[in-house]
């Protein structure tokens, strides 16, 4: 992967502007967990509340709802994302502050209008969206600071291009460090890609490459 497509899926969701559906049965060493990242276990429970919050959102802007074989692969990837930019960044010793996330998301119209873009967006689109559920849009904020703050801090006064691979190289030392295990209901989980690849019927989706909005005038 490359490292523009690094920059990223984590930020994933901030892109310009029907029940999650059940897959298949996990392992038994797993159950109930949709992923383990280390000592963090992402729950299905857990992955099914964004799920249902990224819908009910939708609904309130009269937008169709994402089934759940496209919408849970992609909220799993963002989860383990965040869960290894986070881990990396505190070995690092790098460090974003709630008003850090509150300043940046004051600059696209305050929390409510990223909340209803991000949730609306549609992974599937050209733009590539990341469907947020809106409880985690400041958690969404805050790792694509902190991960921003890694390719500072690895390789200063670089270009973006230089920083994300650094960041995606601490992401995968991070990886490799803590563990990553992928229930077999969302998919196959890559070391090498850092990415939830399809289960053999075909029922995961592509995490997209993912961008930044520009930043709204006035």
């Amino acid at each position: 992967m490359s490292a523009g497509r690094l920059r990223l899926r984590t930020a994933t969701a901030l892109v310009v502007l029907g029940a999650p559906l059940a897959l298949a049965a996990c392992s038994p060493a797993q159950a109930g967990a949709a992923a383990v990242v280390g000592p963090t276990r992402i729950t299905e429970t857990s992955l099914n509340t964004d799920a249902t919050q990224v819908n009910a959102e939708r609904a309130t802007l009269h937008v169709q709802p994402v089934p759940g074989s496209a919408l849970l692969p992609v909220l799993l990837q963002r989860r383990v994302d965040n869960t290894l930019v986070a881990g990396a960044a505190a070995r690092l010793g790098v460090v974003v502050t709630p008003g850090q996330v509150d300043r940046f998301i004051a600059q696209y119209g305050g929390l409510a209008t990223l909340q209803r873009q991000l949730a609306q967006q549609d992974a599937t689109s050209t733009q590539a969206g990341a469907w947020v559920a809106p409880g985690r849009v400041n958690e969404t904020v805050e790792v694509y600071l902190l991960e921003q703050g890694i390719g500072a801090k690895l390789a200063p006064g670089a270009s973006s291009t230089v920083q994300g691979t650094a960041t995606y190289a601490a992401l995968q030392a991070e990886a490799h460090a803590v563990g990553v295990a992928v229930s077999p209901r969302y998919g196959t989980w890559s070391a090498k890609t850092l990415t939830i690849g399809p289960t053999p019927n075909d029922l995961s989706a592509d995490a997209a490459t993912l961008g930044l909005p520009a930043v709204p005038a006035g």
